[in-house]
C-alpha cells in the first residue's frame, strides 16, 4: 500500500514533534505501550499512519492539538466538501492507517 505524496508532511511532522520532545523512537514506544518501536518508524516514514487512540496520545505527549497533525489533510476534505464532492478523492482514499 501507498500513501500519496501530499501527504509526506505528516510522517515528517511526527519525527520533528519526538525529537523535539528529546525522545527516540523506543521511548515513545514505551510510552505507548507498544511492543518495539517499529510502528513509530512506519508512521514517520510514512508508510503507516497512527490509529485514534495512538494518534491522541502522541499529540498529549508532544503537548500538540490533532489540528497541528493533520492539518493538511482536515484542509483537504473540507475543500473536497466545499466542492460537492460525494466521492473520496484518490489522495485521501489511499491513506493507510495502522491498527
Amino acid at each position: 500500500m501507498s500513501n500519496c505524496k501530499l501527504y509526506k508532511g505528516i510522517p515528517n511532522k511526527l519525527k520533528e514533534y519526538r525529537l523535539a520532545k528529546g525522545l527516540t523512537q523506543q521511548q515513545v514506544a514505551q510510552l505507548l505501550q507498544l511492543k518495539n518501536n517499529t510502528l513509530i518508524s512506519r508512521w514517520e516514514n510514512g508508510k503507516t499512519f497512527p490509529d485514534l487512540i495512538n494518534t491522541i496520545k502522541l499529540c498529549g505527549l508532544y503537548g500538540i492539538t490533532l489540528n497541528d497533525l493533520f492539518g493538511n489533510l482536515i484542509t483537504i476534505i473540507q475543500q473536497n466538501n466545499n466542492k460537492g464532492t460525494t466521492q473520496p478523492r484518490e489522495e485521501i482514499s489511499n491513506i493507510n492507517f495502522s491498527l
